[in-house]
């Protein structure tokens, strides 16, 4: 993919910098004032010391549920756009592979949902209203969304399902939601769940593929077959009216993955998720109006099951923006992004260290000129971003950093990014490269989407912004691990209208979610920074708030944490004495409330109850610290943190984030328990760095890949960088592993051994690499 960076500029240097002192001033553009680089990301609640509102909400002491008066669900948000602009293009795909895009018009998808819609009640017999739940299931496609704006103009829940679930946890979604009716993106994926024995309740598949039908239908006798296409045709004919939803109303009833059980099914309203679409909207407003604009343009390819997708959807929508989606393989990802030329490219974390990763291998290689040149420019860029000015029209872009942006299209201007933590190493050098603001957001399905986020002037990494406009939020004790929320960290407690209600027909989990005041329970340990921004030391991700609570804004450039609270949300921190976490002190667990937040988890009163505390805030799990600017850095996950033999608390997810950039690895799993004294680790190796080492220290005599990671000699090299770079980021003695086992085989998603959103299942690994661990303590004992 990073095939360029400059190797010729010598002749010409001293020309190009007379030429840039010259025009410095044509190529600046400052999205944001620089007043708002000192402003606070957080404003603690005048009636509720210890909770905090987002930084924007100057005149309000509640978290902000609508942007807009009038726009109160998302067939709201989807009108709002229509209106903006019925015949620009909303929903764009290839025909095929390596054809152009092509894309269907605003009015074009209002009227096939609309059809659509008509032909689920009239044709198929479903009721409308929130009770009746369709399932949707397959890869991101524009009959996806067609298929859930059809729903939402009849009130109808959808309930997104996914291969990486597994099979057992889709049967047990079909059951628990007792729904009657699956929407499938392919022939094969419909067979499959008319082979499936144990949903009886299945009644209707409808197949999105356009092959044929007619041997499905005529070998089953029990469940009707129908095509995408033949229901947008039945509707045309017979349209019926719509029954559109109310606010209060469910939209989706979305499955968190998870690592342990079957996964649980957070409830998230139209009101959530307006809710989390109006804190991304009026961040925007307040720092860089320009973005909300009908000519922006989002790929889609992370899947459409998660908030983290559809919040993206909803917000591009919102603005008459065009959606387009990837080819369907991530290999051919980078001609998607070439082709379409998208302004908004949402990332994961792990494809932003990929990024940095690939880039400084190549800047080892250049000459030292090239270097030079490159550095030069790269501080002139840093100069601009400490600024609050973000740009990729600079000089230094055309002659340094252009072929590095055209690998991702060439116009990208904004970067949407959460679910795990990100270097401020990394996100400094993919703002400067790409020449984009990357909108860093905290958040967990059970708030929606987004908790905290950045702002676009934020230049500094290392924390996620401060509370979103929907989020209430607060630190919570975690005393074991001597985290206090009066020294500003904790677990992190959220809670807003974007905060689901808990989880589908699971009271107990609900009941666990909150706290005595409605908060929920992250499990993220964050941190509250001097800025109002919250640090997240340990996982992202929150279902049960839509998925905004904070975010950083377009003005922040320093990192290291998730922003304030969004305007939706109310958030606060909470005690976790056995962690030794204390709101008092500014840490504990991050507690939300909102208009943004569910009403629980569908069919289970008991999880529904353990979701919220007293007040109505959410329980998210995270360990929050606040910070004095009033942002939330997460520093802790309650969950993940395991104790060793001596006594001491050890949080593994840090430690895999910093040895994930040693430029040997591709992925790490630290491991411990109280019965041993130190960390061990499964380490999956970079397979170009290590046979170039190998080749460039030892002759290979045939060797293959596995059996170079077989040798002592490149066991000792990677345990050797990881101890490097754990010491470059002062690991104590007690986080760095004494003892590695070097694997060929990636975790994925595949095998299991991470969550579709790319998390790793601790317990999974655990268990799948067991015996391995066993020896491990076992051949550093001898």
């Amino acid at each position: 993919m990073w095939t360029y960076l400059p190797t010729t500029i010598v002749a010409t240097a001293f020309g190009t910098l007379l030429y840039v002192a010259s025009k410095w001033a044509t190529y600046r553009k400052q999205l944001v004032s620089e007043g708002t680089l000192n402003r606070k990301r957080a404003i603690e609640q005048k009636d509720a010391p210890g909770v905090y509102r987002s930084g924007i909400l100057l005149d309000t002491n509640q978290p902000v549920g609508r942007f807009d008066p009038e726009v109160g669900t998302l067939y709201d948000v989807f009108m709002k756009g229509l209106r903006l602009n019925p015949h620009g293009r909303c929903l764009g795909y290839r025909p095929a592979p390596k054809q152009p895009y092509r894309f269907l018009t605003y009015t074009e998808v209002f009227e096939q949902a609309r059809d659509y819609g008509s032909a689920l009640i009239a044709k198929i017999g479903l009721k409308p209203g929130g009770e009746t739940r369709v399932g949707i299931y397959g890869k991101n496609c524009p009959q996806w969304f067609i298929s859930a704006l059809a729903c939402v103009q009849q009130s109808i829940a959808i309930v997104p399902l996914y291969d990486t679930l597994g099979p057992e946890s889709v049967t047990y979604i079909i059951q628990q939601t007792e729904m009657s009716t699956i929407i499938v993106d392919t022939v094969e994926r419909a067979k499959k769940l008319l082979n499936n024995e144990h949903i009886p309740l299945l009644r209707h598949i409808i197949v999105i593929e356009d092959g044929s039908i007619e041997e499905l239908k005529q070998n089953n006798n029990n469940i009707r077959i129908y095509s995408f296409k033949e229901l947008i045709d039945e509707g045309h004919q017979n349209r019926i009216a719509t029954t559109l939803p109310q606010a209060e109303e469910t939209y989706i009833i979305c499955y968190t993955s998870g690592t342990t059980g079957f996964p649980k099914g957070v409830v998230l309203s139209h009101k959530n998720v307006v809710a989390n679409v109006s804190a991304f909207y009026l961040v925007l407003l307040n720092f860089a109006p320009e973005f909300l604009s009908s000519n922006e343009v989002l790929i889609s390819y992370l899947p459409l099951s998660h908030m983290f997708e559809q919040m993206c959807h909803w917000c591009a929508f919102v603005m008459g923006a065009s959606t387009a989606y990837y080819s369907g393989h991530v290999q051919t990802l980078t001609d998607d992004l070439k082709d379409l030329q998208p302004t908004i490219f949402p990332v994961v974390p792990r494809l932003l260290n990929r990024f940095y990763d690939l880039i400084q291998a190549k800047l080892k290689k250049a000459n030292p000129i090239a270097r030079a040149v490159y550095n030069f420019a790269y501080n002139r860029k840093l100069a601009l971003l400490k600024r609050g000015i973000t740009c990729n029209n600079t000089v230094w872009d055309k002659l340094v950093f252009h072929k590095i942006q055209a690998q991702i299209g060439g116009r990208v201007h904004l970067m949407p990014t959460g679910s795990a933590p990100v270097s401020a190493e990394v996100l400094e050098t993919c703002r400067i490269a790409f020449g984009a603001v990357i909108f860093e957001g905290y958040g967990q399905t059970e708030c929606t989407a987004l908790v905290t986020s950045t702002w676009p002037s934020d230049f500094v990494g290392g924390h996620c912004g401060g509370p979103s406009t929907c989020t209430l939020l607060k630190l919570k004790d975690v005393p074991e691990l001597e985290y206090y929320a009066s020294e500003g960290k904790g677990e992190v407690m959220v809670k807003g209208p974007h905060c689901t209600v808990g989880y589908f027909r699971d009271p107990e989990k609900t009941a666990e979610l909150f706290d005595e005041d409605g908060f929920i329970h992250t499990g993220d340990i964050g941190q509250l920074l001097p800025n109002g921004s919250l640090r997240i030391i340990d996982r992202y991700g929150q279902t049960e708030c839509t998925a905004l609570v904070t975010s950083t804004w377009p003005s922040d450039f320093v990192g290291g944490h998730c922003g304030g609270p969004s305007t939706c949300t109310l958030l606060k921190l909470k005690d976790v004495p056995e962690l030794e976490y204390y709101a008092s002190e500014g840490k504990g667990e991050v507690m939300v409330k909102g208009p943004h937040c569910t009403v629980g988890y569908f069919r289970d009163p008991e999880k529904t109850a353990e979701l919220f505390d007293e007040d109505g805030f959410i329980h998210t799990g995270d360990i929050g610290q606040l910070l004095p600017n009033g942002s939330l850095r997460i520093i802790d996950r309650k969950k993940h943190i395991f104790k060793l033999a001596q006594g001491e608390y050890v949080a593994p997810e840090k430690i895999e984030n910093i040895y994930v950039r040693a430029p040997c690895v591709q992925q790490v799993f630290v491991d411990g328990n109280s019965l041993e004294r130190y960390l061990v680790a499964i380490v999956v190796p970079d397979e170009q760095v290590i046979k170039k080492w190998f080749q460039e220290n030892f002759a290979t005599n045939g060797k293959s890949y596995k059996q170079m990671l077989r040798t002592k000699e490149v066991q000792k090299y990677v345990l050797e960088e990881l101890l490097k770079i754990g010491k470059e980021n002062q690991l104590n003695s007690i986080e760095q592993v004494k003892a590695i086992y070097l694997t060929s085989d990636p975790f994925s998603v595949e095998n299991g051994l991470l969550t579709p959103t790319l998390k790793a299942k601790r317990p999974q690994l655990r268990a799948f690499y067991a015996d391995v661990i066993d020896n491990l303590y076992k051949t550093v004992e001898e």
